[in-house]
């Protein structure tokens, strides 16, 4: 009986085990956990933000432009090219090729770019972002601002961005600068707006509204867009501080807009004047005539003459007064104030805030081209001096000194006639219309240098006017 029980719980223990067997084959067999990226379990952003979605909105309005230029040779027939060609022919001019961006401005095609860019060239092609190639016109340029104009072959409608939207500016506001450095197409780099008004020497020229970011401008950036994160063009790339890193300047949109507008109506840029002289304030009154004046930081600039007849007068301006800003712009020095008028429009109306008798007043001033053809009025009136055009002996043209009034500013220093103007302010004159267009940008600084010449020597000559 013992036996029995003892054979029953073998069998039934070998049956459990049997059971718990089969039981564990029928279960699923465990799998080890997969690896996965270390961002997956981040949640997804949307990354088209408002940067990215500027950049491709306004990204087919800029452009690149190729350039090519006819150099000549130097060393055409020379000894050291005869060495190098072993006897053979060297060339007599070679080809030059350059590259830089544009921003396409109107919608029938009209570009804006840096007038360094084009450098006399001989040949201007431009690109747009979806690789078409469409040849372009040189419309017009302004040295002293450092831009020039060109017109797409095609009528389009293109895709443009306006040089109208002149918004506040704000340091520290997010910009981007679109452009093609090093032939690159449709390069971006982004950073702030670093600055405004800043004092900047480019072409032998000062301005003091130059725009400065530190967004990476390169070569091939120039004549590009710098945007704010509307879309809206607020400068044109253009030059940077070779001694930092990150310092980089661009031509304001109210200077761009100024040209852009002369150059289409006029062929070219005139320059706005006013007819007054003045000067610097700050340093030549004491605190007591400051406080009659009741200027509240001593600057601006002292009105010391108005001519009958021309804008200042028109709009009454006197002697006396002092001139703190033009159109919203500061006026504290000479400098400042002809930058202020050179993002003026011909014909534009704009405001002056000035400083008369203790009290702050506005007036309305038109903006109206030099009177060139006033220009021999002035000149005797202001100079004392009476001149006429001539050709040398190999036929070139100079001017040439014809009368000097006595007792004038051009008498004290010693003027005769006969002395070639050989310079004038900043320019060699071969035209009458030289000397009065330089007499006319001195007038401000109430001096004018001449380098004249008696055919033998040279003399520099300061003139008082």
């Amino acid at each position: 009986m013992t036996a029995r029980v003892a054979l029953c719980a073998a069998l039934l223990g070998l049956f459990t085990a049997l059971s718990a067997t089969a039981q564990r084959g029928l279960e699923a067999p465990r799998i080890r956990d997969e690896p996965r990226p270390a961002n997956a379990g981040l949640p997804r952003v949307d990354r088209l933000t408002p940067l990215v979605r500027m950049v491709e909105a306004v990204s087919p309005a800029v452009v690149n432009i190729s350039t090519e230029r006819l150099q000549k040779n130097p060393y055409y027939r020379s000894g050291l090219f005869d060495l190098l060609f072993n006897g053979g022919e060297a060339p007599s001019r070679f080809v030059e090729n350059s590259l830089g961006s544009g921003v396409i401005v109107d919608p029938r095609g009209y570009v804006v770019t840096n007038e360094h860019v084009l450098a006399a060239a001989s040949r201007i092609q431009v690109t747009l972002i979806d690789g078409r190639q469409v040849a372009a016109e040189f419309i017009g340029s302004a040295a002293d601002y450092d831009l020039a104009v060109l017109k797409l072959a095609d009528d389009g409608p293109w895709p443009y961005l306006s040089v109208e939207v002149d918004d506040d500016m704000h340091p520290g506001e997010t910009v981007a600068v679109i452009g093609n450095p090093f032939g690159h197409e449709s390069t971006v780099t982004t950073g702030i707006l670093s600055g405004l008004r800043r004092q900047v020497e480019t072409g032998g020229k000062r301005f003091t509204d130059f725009l400065q970011t530190d967004a990476a401008i390169n070569p091939g950036n120039s004549g590009g867009a710098l945007l704010n994160l509307n879309g809206d063009l607020i400068g044109i790339p253009t030059v940077v501080d070779a001694r930092a890193q990150n310092i980089g300047f661009a031509i304001p949109v109210a200077r761009v807009r100024k040209v852009l507008d002369e150059v289409l109506r006029f062929g070219e840029v005139q320059r706005v004047w006013l007819g007054m002289s003045a000067e610097n304030l700050e340093g030549r009154l004491s605190r007591r005539e400051l406080e009659r004046l009741g200027l509240p930081n001593g600057k601006g600039l002292l009105v010391t003459r108005v001519w009958d007849d021309l804008p200042a007068d028109r709009a009454g301006l006197k002697p006396g007064d002092v001139v703190v800003s033009i159109d919203g712009a500061e006026a504290g020095t000479p400098t400042d104030f002809e930058t202020a008028l050179s993002r003026i429009r011909l014909g534009d109306l704009f405001r002056m805030k000035v400083w008369r008798e203790g009290s702050l007043r506005e007036i309305e001033c038109r903006a109206e081209p030099v009177p060139i053809e006033r220009g021999a009025e002035y000149l005797r009136r202001l100079a004392g001096l009476e001149c006429a055009e001539r050709r040398d002996g190999f036929g070139r043209r100079l001017v040439v000194i014809e009368k000097v009034v006595p007792g004038s500013p051009a008498a004290e220093v010693g003027l005769v006639e006969g002395l070639a103007l050989l310079r004038v302010g900043d320019v060699q004159p071969e035209s009458l219309d030289d000397v009065h267009e330089e007499l006319f940008r001195n007038l401000g600084r109430a001096v004018l240098w001449l380098v004249v010449s008696d055919g033998r020597d040279a003399y520099r000559v300061k003139l008082t006017l």
